[in-house]
């Protein structure tokens, strides 16, 4: 076999393996992966009514005190997410007497079990979920 033979050979293959490595990135991935949410939209809203520093954080749904491994929880994702959304906003989960605290709730009925149960009052509700509060 000659040298060219053998080149082409090589960049048939790479040819192909490109090929394979763009239909599972274009398009195969993408049909079977379910689509995620966009944190932003989420959280936007509030980003105008809490100011910089810290604020206290407060869910239906806390996260665990756990190590990362468990991050996965669904708790841990709303803090996860939340604190992403924010930054460079501190979020302090559990702190309920901070002068601000972001709540955020997978069942937006419950949100006022949580501001009677934390003594807090309403800020701001810009989206169903998520919410500004201050202690009373």
């Amino acid at each position: 076999m000659s040298r060219q033979r053998i080149s082409a050979l090589f960049a048939a293959l790479a040819v192909v393996g490109m090929g394979r490595t763009a239909w599972f990135h274009f398009v195969s991935e993408p049909r079977h992966e379910p689509r995620r949410e966009r944190i932003d939209t989420r959280y936007a809203p509030i980003k105008e009514f809490v100011g910089p520093g810290q604020a206290g954080y407060l869910s239906d749904v806390p996260p665990t005190r756990g190590p990362i491994s468990e991050s996965g929880t669904p708790g841990n994702r709303l803090y996860l997410q939340a604190q992403y959304a924010l930054a460079p906003l501190v979020l302090r989960p559990g702190e309920d007497r901070l002068s601000q605290v972001v709540i955020n709730v997978a069942d937006p009925a419950r949100l006022g079990e949580l501001l009677r149960t934390h003594r807090l009052t309403l800020v701001v509700e810009p989206t169903p979920g998520v919410a500004v509060a201050r202690p009373r």
